[in-house]
């Protein structure tokens, strides 16, 4: 459990009542919490999960594969029943389930584990190529995360992208969106759509209508 506010008082009082009831212990500044590694500095807190991808690279033996400069190779399309079928799936969905944890400090792969975990059901060749592809990129950026910097205004600000019947095996389109607070992403996502837009223009429409519906549930939270 993490405990945090700015009175010291408080803090103290709901540790005190929480011990009374349940066994506890205090570990003291956070470090380290479900795999997320945090350091604190001068700057801020920086969130990263380097540990977490290099045993990824470890348990799916890519530790000395060659680097990639990005998580995707550029307009790539990926085909339902393209390439062999794989003989043994679980690598594949395994593979892919550790990646979209790592997406938790890692936004910019969003897309690209979006895109491979849409193929779960009937994974074939070029699919486990494109997932071990972004753990090849993870590779080159092991330390890379999120820095949240000392802010005195903490503005909650969103941004929104969308293609139109991008994919091309049933012509859904793909949104993503962004929030920032501060310094650095605090909410992000990368999806495929669930209905099918007949224009480029409705789809803009509809994925402005969907940021909107998340800024306005984060604002509550935040209220």
């Amino acid at each position: 459990m993490i405990i945090t506010g700015d009175n010291e008082s408080e803090i103290s009082n709901l540790r005190n009542d929480l011990s009374v009831r349940f066994d506890m212990k205090i570990l003291g500044e956070i470090g380290c919490f479900l795999g997320l590694e945090i350091e604190k500095s001068d700057q801020g807190y920086f969130v990263s999960q380097r540990a977490y991808a290099k045993s990824l690279l470890e348990r799916f033996s890519m530790g000395e594969s060659k680097e990639k400069a990005t998580p995707m190779e550029p307009n790539l399309k990926l085909k339902k029943d393209k390439g062999k079928p794989l003989k043994d799936a679980r690598k594949f969905r395994q593979l892919v389930g550790s990646l979209i944890y790592l997406t938790i400090t890692r936004p910019e792969i969003s897309y690209s584990v979006s895109v491979v975990s849409q193929f779960m059901q009937n994974p074939r060749t070029p699919l486990l190529e494109a997932a071990r592809r972004i753990l090849r990129y993870v590779k080159g950026t092991l330390d890379y995360g999120l820095l949240y910097k000392r802010c005195d205004n903490f503005v909650l600000s969103g941004f929104t992208d969308a293609d139109w019947a991008g994919d091309t095996n049933d012509r859904h389109s793909t949104s993503g969106y962004c929030f920032n607070t501060g310094s650095a992403a605090v909410s992000w996502c990368s999806k495929k759509q669930n209905i099918v837009v007949l224009s480029c223009s409705s789809n803009y429409g509809y994925t402005r209508m969907c940021l909107v519906k998340k800024a306005n549930w984060r604002h509550v939270l935040r209220s």
